[in-house]
């Protein structure tokens, strides 16, 4: 399950809505480890940032398919990305197609 806002600039081009994407220091007011009432939940409940997104061409030929010729070209899709890096080191992104 998502929950659909509506787009940044970004996914705006993509598609008519997108999901909500937290930042890590939401997590323990979201996940219920810090003290957040429904007002402040619902205050994070926005568009990413379209800044801190990329977006970038993506194929939908499924692998294994047939090789691709003139008379069967490749379809794309636009696929945005959204950084989010850890104070451990390690990264991880949401993704939007």
């Amino acid at each position: 399950m998502a929950i659909l806002v509506l787009p940044n600039e970004l996914c705006a081009e993509i598609h008519n809505r997108m999901p909500v994407i937290l930042k890590p220091e939401t997590w323990p007011a979201w996940l219920g480890k810090e003290s957040a009432d429904a007002a402040q939940r619902k205050g994070m409940l926005g568009p990413y940032p379209a800044d801190e997104m990329a977006s970038c061409p993506v194929s939908q030929q499924k692998e294994g398919a047939a090789p691709l010729t003139v008379e069967r070209p490749i379809r794309t899709r636009f696929c945005a990305i959204a950084v989010i890096s850890y104070d451990a080191g390690k990264t991880r992104a949401g993704i939007t197609s």
